[in-house]
Order: structure tokens, then sequence, then C-alpha cells
């Protein structure tokens, strides 16, 4: 929480963004408490969902696959990663993850850094800037996000093709 509060930039994904929440209700009725860095709260669920996921966010589109068992709840003053335009996301059928001013916790796996170069190069961004230089691509860097948009143009071609629950 001391890292996060000096504005070290976070990045969480699935089971492991949910630890960084406030808390975890299990199914069992149990409950974990969580290390408080994103302002959540997450109920895990029997209902598995799954499939392609399409994300607005401030970085632009991101695509990526959803496989999550939970539900999660934002705070009140919290700010949403991005709008739903498919998939499940948070499970509210609108928003997908949230965000806290450089730091993202999600659910786009897929995996969603190679899939999402801008999202890659803002992490990476804050990194640097951070740390007093400034980042910077180059013709290699083109080519590989020409790659990640070839396999996102599959992605959002058959988002709503796949299955969603099991």
């Amino acid at each position: 929480r001391s890292l996060a509060a000096d504005g070290i930039p976070f990045f969480a994904y699935g089971a492991g963004a949910e630890l960084f929440g406030t808390g975890i209700a299990l199914t069992d009725g149990s409950a974990l408490d969580g290390f408080g860095v994103f302002p959540f709260s997450t109920v895990r669920v029997h209902e598995h969902r799954v499939g392609y996921v399409l994300v607005e966010s401030a970085i632009g589109q991101l695509a990526g696959f959803e496989d999550n068992a939970s539900l999660w709840h934002l705070a009140s003053d919290a700010v949403a990663f991005g709008d739903l335009l498919a998939g499940n996301g948070n499970g509210d059928g609108k928003h997908e993850g949230v965000r806290v001013g450089e730091s993202i916790a999600t659910q786009i796996g897929g995996p969603v850094l190679p899939l999402n170069p801008a999202l890659t190069d803002s992490l990476i961004r804050a990194v640097a800037a951070r740390k007093g230089f400034e980042y910077i691509t180059g013709d290699a860097h083109a080519e590989l996000d020409r790659f990640a948009a070839r396999a996102r143009d599959v992605i959002v071609d058959n988002v709503k093709h796949v299955f969603s629950r099991i």
C-alpha cells in the first residue's frame, strides 16, 4: 500500500488482482483480506465466465480473453479501467477492471500485454517517467505492434461466436 501511495505503478491481473483489492468473499462463505491497493472487493461465484472480451479504455480499445469466476464490486469513488464492448468484465455488464492513477487491475487475459501494445507501452512509459527517462520505440517495436493488431482483429471478428459461461 505504501508503494502505491508513493505512486509506484502496479499492473495486476486475474486472481492476483483480486488480492490487491480490499477483500475476497469465497464460495464457501469464508473471506480473505486483500492488500487494499485497489478500491474494489471480489465475490467468487460458481459460474465460470470465459470468452473473448473487448474494452474501450482511456488507452484505446483492448482485446483479450477472460476466464474467471468472480464479480468485482468497485467502491463508489473507484474508476473503472474501461467500458465493456463485449464480454463479462467485472460482472456488471458495463465495466472492466479498475484504475488508480497509472495502476491497473484487470481480468483481461489472452495474454493482455502482448495483444495490446498500447497498454504495455503506457505501463512502460509510467515506469520510465518515474525513473527519469523517456521510453522510445523503434522499427522492431512497430513490427510487433502489427502482429498484435492482426491477433486483435481475429478476436474482434470472433467475439460474438464463442461461449461465455460454463
